[in-house]
């Protein structure tokens, strides 16, 4: 929380980080610096519970809407089925664009009378998400790969899901999820699991290369948080 720029909180979105946890709650329910720092090491500890962004941020909402007290305990031992529990550990680091929020590129806005052009740049972020579940992975995974709904329904993809990524983990995993893709588009090629498997020495290749092949002035791959605020507050 005190890195980089200053930034605002999305209040509506439904995957984002910490940060903009904390940014909700500061905005909403209120708080200091003091209290934001506090509040970021807590729901890191919520997150690596099993908690997801989806439940922490629902809570601050209710509370706000309602004019209701934050429900602290409500996370301190969730009840999670085993597919929609955060599988992410703050602190550890990930490198696949799934698993990371980043700031949106500039707009350019033309007005029809006028002919004046305008931008809005907002400040470069990069973070990591606050939570990943399972079942999000199973969305990203029909989406992309080519697969037979019929052969894989949603409760046999999550049982299989699951089994990969207590062998892979699921970094490596939705790497290997986009070489399936890749191959699909290249030649048509259809989902397997004995040939995802065949992917696992591209996805090392390809995590080991982003290690250590980009300096650390690389902007996507290097982490750039954003501040709540200002070094004057």
């Amino acid at each position: 929380m005190d890195q980089s720029t200053t930034g605002t909180a999305d209040l509506l979105v439904d995957k984002d980080s910490v940060y903009n946890l904390v940014a909700t709650f500061i905005i909403l329910l209120g708080g200091d610096k003091s209290f934001a720092n506090n509040l970021c090491g807590l729901f890191i500890e919520y997150l690596n519970k099993g908690c997801t962004y989806q439940d922490i941020h629902s809570e601050i909402l209710t509370s706000f809407y309602y004019k209701k007290d934050f429900r602290w305990a409500l996370f301190n031992n969730p009840k999670k089925d085993e597919y929609n529990k955060n599988l992410l550990t703050h602190g550890t680091r990930y490198y696949h664009k799934e698993l990371k929020v980043i700031s949106a590129p500039p707009t350019i806005n033309r007005d029809v009378d006028s002919g004046v052009i305008t931008s809005r740049v907002e400040n470069y972020f990069l973070e990591p998400v606050a939570s990943y579940t399972i079942q999000e992975f199973a969305n990203y995974f029909y989406k992309n790969v080519p697969i037979d709904l019929q052969a894989w329904p949603m409760k046999k993809t999550l049982g299989m899901l699951k089994y990969k990524i207590n062998q892979y983990g699921i970094d490596k995993l939705l790497f290997m999820t986009d070489i399936v893709a890749e191959e699909y588009k290249s030649n048509g090629s259809k989902f397997s699991i004995a040939r995802w498997d065949d992917y696992s020495y591209i996805a090392d290749e390809t995590i080991t290369n982003i290690k250590y092949t980009f300096s650390d002035d690389e902007p996507y791959y290097t982490l750039k948080q954003r501040r709540l605020f200002d070094g004057n507050t």
